[in-house]
């Protein structure tokens, strides 16, 4: 395996640098991609290198691109950490603003072109989200909202992500891998979980702001089980009761359930990002099935790449 960093100082150079340990991070909700390194010191046979904020990164492993950002953070002395993010950090601006009949790839559009953000391939959701309203609040917010609407009207889930300089929107039904981890290949360590603690629910509950009335649905045998988990929420007056009744059941359908989570150890994949699915196989915990990666951190020493990724069944 071999790494290199490259830097453009945004002044007409471009320089190899010199690094230790590098870590690679993706999520699949609300967080940029980072990449993380240690700087061992300046070309020793030419001249000193400066890195500085807002400068460019692109990080390739065994001359494959996975990384294109910028530098937000520079500390400490003879040997600096540097942490740079994917372009998808700007999604962090605030802003406060008003949409009305936008799908959610309309408005990702609508986003990156307002910041400035390149844009690759962009999936087309399909559903139409009669308003969105934005008080102060992250692009971030405003895009995971509108693809939260867009999964309950759908039963589609879609994630962005920084494809080496271009933002992406995908559906995660696309973005299966062509990739077993077991025992016998990648896998090192692992832990199950299962609860129904963090995001159960077997009765929905829903008014309208300023309406009469609620629509509640639910499910009295896992009630018999795990006793009533209530999820409420207050939804806006422009949608009909047929909506909200939607809403409502689709709400059960998707939180009426176990939640299950998997943390594993494993020799590195660079195929292995927030958001796309490999195979899992584990029969001792009876897991066999596709696992959607939530979080993925990649770790590059020498020449060993490990990754810890962190998944659930959807």
């Amino acid at each position: 395996m071999t790494t290199q960093l490259l830097i453009d100082n945004r002044q007409g150079n471009i320089y190899e640098i010199p690094h230790g340990k590098v870590t690679y991070k993706t999520s699949r909700k609300g967080r940029a991609g980072s990449l993380e390194f240690d700087y061992i010191g300046g070309d020793v046979f030419t001249h000193k290198i400066t890195i500085n904020n807002g400068d460019v990164v692109l990080f390739k492993v065994n001359e494959v691109a996975l990384f294109y950002g910028y530098v937000f953070k520079v500390s400490g002395e003879d040997e600096k950490k540097i942490l740079a993010y994917d372009q998808l950090r700007y999604l962090k601006n605030k802003d406060s603003f008003g949409m009305a009949n936008k799908t959610a790839d309309e408005i990702v559009k609508l986003i990156a072109n307002v910041n400035n953000i390149k844009l690759g391939k962009v999936t087309s959701t399909g559903y139409v989200i009669p308003k969105t309203i934005v008080d102060n609040k992250e692009y971030f917010d405003a895009i995971y909202g509108a693809l939260e609407k867009t999964l309950l009207a759908t039963g589609r889930t879609y994630f962005l992500q920084d494809n080496v300089g271009a933002m992406e929107l995908l559906d995660i039904a696309d973005t299966k891998l062509d990739l077993v981890i077991d025992g016998d290949t990648l896998l090192l360590g692992y832990e199950y979980r299962k609860d129904i603690d963090s995001d159960t629910y077997n009765r929905v509950k829903l008014i309208q702001d300023g309406v009469e009335g609620e629509v509640v649905v639910e499910d009295k045998t896992t009630q018999a089980r795990w006793g009533r988990l209530q999820y409420h929420d207050v939804l806006d007056k422009e949608l009909n009761k047929a909506q909200v009744m939607e809403q409502a059941q689709a709400l059960l359908k998707l939180k009426n359930r176990e939640k299950k989570s998997l943390k594993l150890e494993c020799l590195g994949d660079i195929r292995c990002k927030a958001g796309y699915s490999p195979y899992v196989s584990i029969p001792k915990e009876n897991i066999e099935g596709y696992f959607l990666i939530n979080s993925a951190t990649h770790t590059f020493t020498d020449n060993e790449h490990t990754m810890s990724l962190e998944m659930v069944v959807i």
